[in-house]
């Protein structure tokens, strides 16, 4: 099965996100129908457009596209487009992600999905009404190293013995010191916890399913602390938040999130009454990641 993509825009992070994968996924990926019958999956980096047209046709040829559009709309009516990729700033993800939708293509949307919940909702209602994939960019929940993590919490031969999970901190705090930073952009939907913030509520909100076994559950804030950005007084640099969950009396979470800090920190944390389970670079565990686990009787921790 042959998927042609397109990108709207010429951002930094499509490296990292599409280009610098192809080659891996199209080696490695196949769509299982059933249990005897696995298809070929082939993705063609076939176009991308930007605003500055010959950026984008400057674009296309470095990076080995078929094509090029001299605009976004262009691109989208393009029929031979399966799937489109939506890496612009946080304000414009739902405009662009409704578009390709309106003009049926699957959408890998870069996070946050939109600026605001009821975005969101209408955005994945309209995708089920067309029968079409709208997946926000969280790359790190397919990563193997996720997968090992939440094996060690759920597998009682693993040797991590955490008890009555009670616990789950996430953390993803970064130095973001150019104020010019579109992060600090108040129209673009800047701010800490769209930037870093997200990554922490996801990661919370699937270790607390992972824990629990309960697909609904969900966290519910009690109180929160937040630092704005002295030079953008509507954006948050800093946010902590505690949670409660539903259906869950006894667990608790935090996050903390940053894009003014010294020193990075990207972690997340699983504590019971038994032992303590943590991983540091949950967000890219393809640079470098660790594990570690704290026998809470044994007073005893290993890497």
């Amino acid at each position: 099965k042959m998927i042609k993509v397109g990108i709207l825009g010429c951002a930094n992070i499509n490296g990292n996100a599409i280009l610098d994968c192809i080659d891996f996924v199209n080696e490695n990926s196949y769509l299982k129908d059933d249990e005897s019958n696995s298809d070929k999956i082939t993705i063609e980096l076939y176009s991308v457009a930007a605003r500055d047209k010959e950026k984008a046709k400057k674009y296309s040829k470095k990076n080995g596209f078929t094509k090029y559009h001299n605009s976004y709309d262009e691109l989208l009516s393009d029929e031979e487009i399966n799937a489109v990729y939506i890496p612009l700033p946080n304000s414009l993800h739902s405009i662009w992600a409704m578009k390709a939708l309106e003009n049926n293509k699957h959408v890998l949307c870069e996070k946050p999905i939109s600026a605001n919940h009821e975005e969101a909702e209408i955005m994945f209602d309209y995708a089920k009404k067309k029968g079409l994939i709208l997946l926000e960019a969280f790359h790190y929940k397919h990563h193997p190293v996720l997968k090992r993590f939440t094996d060690l919490i759920t597998d009682e031969s693993s040797g991590v013995n955490l008890g009555t999970v009670n616990r789950i901190e996430t953390d993803f705090r970064i130095p973001i010191f150019q104020s010019s930073d579109i992060r600090y952009n108040f129209d673009l939907a800047g701010g800490a916890l769209m930037d870093t913030g997200c990554y922490a509520i996801n990661m919370l909100r699937h270790l607390a399913k992972i824990c629990t076994g309960n697909e609904d559950i969900e966290p519910i804030v009690t109180n929160t602390k937040t630092k704005l950005f002295s030079e953008h007084d509507q954006v948050d640099q800093d946010m902590d938040v505690e949670f409660k969950f539903n259906d869950e009396d006894q667990l608790t979470g935090s996050i903390k999130c940053s894009i003014f800090t010294i020193i990075p920190h990207i972690t997340a944390k699983v504590e019971g009454d038994e032992g303590i389970l943590e991983i540091t670079n949950f967000v890219a565990p393809q640079y470098y990641y660790s594990f570690s686990y704290t026998d809470k009787k044994k007073k005893k921790k290993k890497n």
